[in-house]
């Protein structure tokens, strides 16, 4: 049977799930608890303490701090009893309960460590002469789950049973129009009529009031209730979902956050818009309550407890001038809801399987008849001259065909033998053996060990995970472990010793590289029919190569190249091991008050070694390069060893955070307040080593060659080498050791207080302060506050709302606050960087200056205001929440215009205004349909205005926001977007020439009309011809889950939607010489419309083209488009089957990724994954998870 959490309320907000707890063994609870029984365990501890006109919560809460009970009541009756004397003397816990309680409408009920305070129940004759009436029925939850151990009582006697295992009941009675109460901790009660039907199902919601979501924002644990700031909780039923990593549980299921995916399935987010031009942009990551330098493939999904989305400054603030872009926070699970003396253990393991990626859309190619066509059409136009008959002519960039084109220009091939080899390209495809020999299904196979124990001073939980994962591209895999333990330990009732300990291990082979296969041209075959390796054209003119090189002369004669060889000769290797440690000391001197000493230690290694076997092309070219062909002697001189060839680089971090901090929560009558003050140290040291080029180096022996010449010069004859041509040269490979080192430091203090009066009312306030290394040293800018006021007004507690039955739930609140961020990418102080090669001139070392310094390099801050509403209504049938907020970002960084005396044009300073405002909206429902049976859903929406209001730049260079490469814009507008697309408008084709002489050349048009050619670059203002066209990333952003649970099985499903942005489409390669799949588009479109090929044979600017093209605003698309993103299928073992195997839980489920996705651009392209790229085909999991 699944089990799913239902929350019931501990003093002091501390909140449990008992179905999680109590699933197996909660109806011998309720049945033992109705009948008024008690635990030897419960009744025989004993207390001493002392109060004098003490609150019984507090009697309660003295009560749990010495025995470790736990207590469910109501609060709100709790309260109506006033105050009382005790005097306990090491007296029995259920004598001092009996003495508190025994002149009141409570009563208490044992059952181990739990102590449940009902009502006590009125004893009323039976008449014996009345005729017996009996009603049957089963309790269900709203998300159809079979309820045991619901308490079904006939009001106003002691006639009661209990559900059993499987939520059915049977009573008796003898009352007419009998009323039944149907009780459950953490629900709310419902009564029932009796009316003389036989069948009597009912579902129980849960009580608003003591829902057990509680706000975690790594510096402490809130109730939700109390929360004033804006934040997402992600349900235990979605991090349940099998997952390789933990942040693809929040796609879909939080609002206001933007998710891009890697190819290998990695979230990255935004949340809330962007809050920085130039920094780091990612939300701060929070494990266990400290920030994190990895991401979250560092943290096991199986661990996952809790995952909490900070958006708003009352939420984030706290973590001062890091949590700008947000708080995403983690927490892991521990030993500590488990029973005493408990041991559990889990297995969970699944596989993930994927087709083959769509071989057309990720080659992009035109087919091998058009590319031969274009062959055809293009050889020796457009300033691509033919390649001559000679031996220096051995490197050209040319396709078989144009190879087979130039042959028979030189006269080497006849008419015939032309036809020949060109019609045997155009009907040959290499797809297929792309496909088969290079493309690998992508599979995933995942494996996790948990265990779990408590006992009365410890708790233990151990975790082992290992993963494997086969990338679309054969030779390109990776593999991972890790092993988290954490452990807490009550070393006196005063002070408690927690520690945690994570390590991770990851190592990839990186042999494949989906540019190299697109750069075969589509006939260039791989293998012959006989399964035999083919070479495939590789970037020298073999003709030549062949005719007038002495190959044999050369260290390695033979120098074709095979993708499929050279996979199997690269060795290219990343390892990653990441270790966190977090230790922690707690102190409790007296009732409410807390001191938490705190540190913890991250490291993080990433080395790479790649190796180039001398089977590969790149090996031997290399080596042949570097030999001298002395022409006059005809001798030959080797100036790299064969062999292979090793290049390595490491990277190293090394992180400790140290903090103290104050707790205090108490609550006085009506009056709650929850303080926490403190200090934080943290440092971060990075270092970088980058090791020369290592050639004729041998992997088993571990030995290396010698350049038995040098490295060469440029400027000394006598340590001078040549190449194979002839020429003085230098063997430019990373001639020295490089090394980096970086330190960041931050000191921060903080303070975070809220008070609650009547649970109605709430004010919170929170105040931080940090300072960095890594800002100017100026005081006025160095120590910069960051700070939020908020308040919270939970209406549905008030006494005029308490008629309208339909609202459980109603809460308002509104902050207003400051975070921060700070950018890397620049410094207060001139920053310079060293070159790892000489000057070619020089021969000697050279450096740039990267940074000429911001002297006022200060925070880069964020105001948040937010205005929100909770509500929960028709008995929790509907809930949700609305969020309003604007953000105000000042004093970014950004590239501002300065004097060019000094030698720059630009400069990064805190010179830029930015503001996003939006609104969000969840929608969520819980309907039981049947008993076990159930509907659930939730539905989020929401949207995003980004805008750059202050920013001053004098002039804007065409690459600035029309950039070559087509990646987008490299600079910022003031009064734009910024993530705003421009393009440049096409205006077709005009004559610079003559009627006589015609020269058609293409033209951009400005926004006075004013005609751009491509023949010189623009000397005006980009701005004068450079169009928005909209934001590249998306405003409107939609999640929609939703699910049915039938009996135990349990079938869900989420997508995702993304609205008013836009893309670049994909477009023909101009001036490359293996034509896309868009070529038909240019060759049949109307040339005023779409860019044509060049008019004139003799253009010797093509170039241009490719440099334009890819900003022009016939490109850009709608980017609107929803994914089913994902389906899931559960399946629990009944318990009737659990019972016979002694097994807790046995749970199988399937998953599907990536199922369908619809675009509103009518190329069908990608908008996340343009054409030519990998797109994630659908994704089809398996797994099993059984608990002991």
């Amino acid at each position: 049977m699944k089990k799913n959490g239902f929350p019931y309320l501990f003093p002091r907000g501390r909140r449990l799930k008992i179905l999680i707890m109590m699933k197996m063994f909660v109806f011998l609870t309720l049945v033992l608890s109705l009948s008024a029984s008690a635990s030897s365990f419960s009744q025989n501890q004993r207390v001493s303490f002392e109060f004098k006109e003490g609150s019984i919560l507090d009697v309660l809460n003295e009560i749990r701090m010495q025995t470790e009970l736990h207590f469910i009541y109501n609060e709100d009756k709790i309260k109506e009893l006033g105050t009382i004397n005790v005097d306990a003397s090491d007296m029995r816990v259920d004598e001092l309960l009996e003495e508190i309680f025994k002149d009141t409408n409570l009563e208490c009920r044992f059952q181990d460590s739990v102590i449940m305070l009902v009502d006590r129940k009125p004893v009323q004759p039976v008449n014996e002469n009345q005729e017996k009436k009996e009603l049957k029925g089963s309790v269900i939850d709203t998300d159809g789950n079979t309820l045991p151990g619901v308490s079904v009582v006939v009001k106003g006697t002691t006639i009661g049973v209990a559900t059993d295992i499987d939520g059915n009941y049977s009573i008796k009675f003898d009352q007419d129009n009998a009323v039944l109460v149907f009780s459950f901790v953490g629900m709310l009660s419902q009564e029932i009529v009796y009316k003389g039907q036989l069948v009597q199902d009912v579902t129980l919601v849960l009580d608003s009031e003591q829902m057990d979501e509680v706000v975690v924002t790594g510096y402490q644990t809130i109730s939700k209730e109390r929360a004033t700031g804006s934040f997402n909780l992600v349900s235990k039923n979605q991090i349940d979902k099998p997952t390789s990593n933990i942040g693809t549980r929040l796609i879909g299921n939080v609002s206001g956050i933007q998710a891009t995916l890697d190819e290998e399935g990695n979230p990255t987010f935004e949340i809330r818009g962007k809050s920085s031009l130039f920094a780091n942009s990612k939300p701060l990551i929070v494990v266990d309550g400290f920030a994190i330098e990895g991401d979250f493939s560092s943290i096991n999904p199986n661990d996952v407890e809790s995952v909490t989305v900070l958006k708003d400054a009352a939420a984030a603030s706290i973590w001062g001038a890091r949590s700008a872009n947000g708080v995403i926070v983690v927490t892991t699970k521990s030993g500590k809801k488990l029973e005493k003396g408990s041991l559990k253990v889990s297995l969970n393991s699944f596989v993930k399987f994927s087709p083959k990626p769509d071989m057309a859309y990720l080659l992009n190619r035109a087919s091998s008849e058009d590319a031969i066509a274009y062959d055809k059409m293009s050889f020796g136009k457009w300033g691509r001259g033919k390649t001559s008959d000679a031996e220096w002519a051995v490197m050209s960039d040319l396709t078989p065909g144009r190879a087979a084109l130039n042959e028979h220009s030189l006269g080497y091939l006849s008419d015939g033998e032309l036809d020949a080899i060109l019609n045997k390209y155009a009907s040959q495809n290499n797809q297929d053996q792309i496909k088969d020999h290079l493309i690998e299904n992508p599979f995933i196979h995942h494996h996790n060990l948990g265990i779990t124990s408590a006992s009365e001073k410890f708790n233990n939980s151990l975790s082992i995970m290992y993963e494997g994962n086969q990338s679309y591209l054969k030779g390109k895999e990776n593999k991972r472990i890790l092993i988290n333990y954490r452990t807490s330990a009550r070393v006196f009732e005063w002070l408690d010793f927690n520690f945690g300990g994570m390590y991770g291990y990851k190592q990839s082979s990186n042999n494949a590289s989906l540019a190299d296969i697109k750069s075969i041209a589509p006939y260039d075959m791989l293998l012959d029919e006989s399964g035999n390796r083919l070479p495939v054209y590789k970037g020298i003119y073999m003709p030549n190569f062949n005719r007038y090189w002495p190959k044999e002369n050369f260290p390695y004669p033979d120098l074709s190249y095979n993708p499929i060889t050279e996979m199997e000769n690269m060795d290219y290797t990343n390892k990653e091991i990441q270790t966190r440690f977090q230790a922690s000391m707690l102190i409790k001197p007296f009732d409410g008050l807390k001191f938490n000493s705190q540190i913890q230690y991250e490291s993080f290694t990433n080395s790479n070694k790649n190796i180039l076997g001398e089977g590969t092309y790149a090996t031997r070219y290399e080596v042949n390069y570097y030999t001298n062909w002395d022409r006059a002697n005809n001798t030959f001189t080797q100036n790299i060893p064969s062999g292979d060839i090793l290049d390595q680089n490491r990277n190293e971090i090394g992180s400790l955070t140290f903090r103290n901090q104050l707790n205090f929560e108490r609550t006085f009558g009506k009056h709650a307040f929850n303080v926490i003050a403190g200090m934080e140290l943290n440092k971060k040291v990075t270092k970088t080593f980058t090791e020369p080029r290592v050639y004729g180096y041998d992997d088993d022996k571990l030995s290396v060659g010698a350049l038995p010449n040098g490295l060469g010069s440029y400027t000394n004859s006598n340590l001078a080498i040549y190449s194979w041509y002839g020429y003085k040269t230098t063997i430019y490979k990373n001639k020295i050791h490089q090394f980096g080192h970086y330190t960041d430091k931050y000191v921060s203090a903080y303070f975070n207080g809220s008070y609650t009066y009547n649970d109605k009312y709430t004010l919170s306030g929170s105040a931080r302060t940090d300072a960095s290394n890594l800002i100017t040293d100026d005081p006025a800018y160095r120590y910069s506050p960051f700070w939020s006021v908020g308040g919270g007004w939970n209406i549905s507690k008030e006494n005029f709302m308490t008629d309208i039955q339909w609202i459980d739930r109603l809460n308002l609140r509104a902050t207003y606050g400051y975070n921060g961020n700070v950018d890397r990418s620049t410094s207060f102080l001139p920053l310079i960087n060293m070159y790892a090669t000489n000057n070619t001139y020089t021969d000697e070392p050279y450096a740039s200056i990267s940074s000429y310094g911001n002297p006022t390099l200060r925070w880069e801050k964020t105001g948040t205001f937010d205005l929100g509403i909770d509500y929960s209504l028709f008995r929790g049938k509907l809930f949700g929440k609305v969020d309003v907020y604007h953000k105000s970002a000042k004093d970014l960084v950004a590239s501002v215009s300065i004097p060019a005396v000094n030698g720059v044009a630009a400069q990064k300073m805190n010179v830029a205004d930015m503001i996003n405002k939006g609104i969000e909206v969840e929608v969520g429902t819980k309907l039981a349909i049947a008993e076990k049976m159930a509907f659930y859903g939730n539905f989020n929406v929401s949207y995003n205005f980004n805008k750059i209001t202050k920013l001053y730049r004098a002039k804007f260079g065409h690459s600035d926001l029309l950039p070559w490469n087509a990646s987008g814009s490299t600079a910022y507008v003031e009064g734009e977007n910024a993530n705003m697309i421009y393009g440049s408008h096409y205006a077709g084709l005009h004559n610079d020439g003559t009627s006589e002489k015609p020269n058609m050349q293409p033209k951009i048009e400005g926004k006075d009309g004013t005609l751009y050619g491509f023949g010189t670059w623009p000397a005006d203002d980009v701005m004068n011809y450079a169009y928005a066209q909209g934001t590249k990333v998306a405003p409107w952003v939609m999640g929609l889950s939703f699910g049915f649970k039938i009996h135990d099985f349990d079938l869900s499903c989420i997508m995702t939607g993304k609205f008013g942005h836009v893309f670049r489409r994909t477009s023909y390669n101009y001036n490359d010489i293996k034509p896309n799949s868009r070529l038909s588009e240019v060759l049949n479109a109307d040339s005023n419309e779409i860019m044509p090929l060049p008019q004139n044979d003799n253009e010797s600017r093509y170039y241009f083209w490719d440099r334009f093209w890819k900003s022009f605003s016939y490109l850009t698309e709608s980017a609107n488009h929803v994914r089913m993103q994902e389906v899931n299928l559960t399946y629990n073992l009944p318990s009737k089957f659990l019972n016979k195997t002694g097994l807790e839980s046995v749970k199988f489920y399937s998953q599907a990724n990536n199922l369908f996705s619809i675009y509103a651009n009518k190329y069908n392209e990608d908008p996340e994954y343009p054409l030519g790229t990998y797109k994630p085909t659908p994704v089809y999991t398996f797994g099993v998870k059984v608990g002991f």
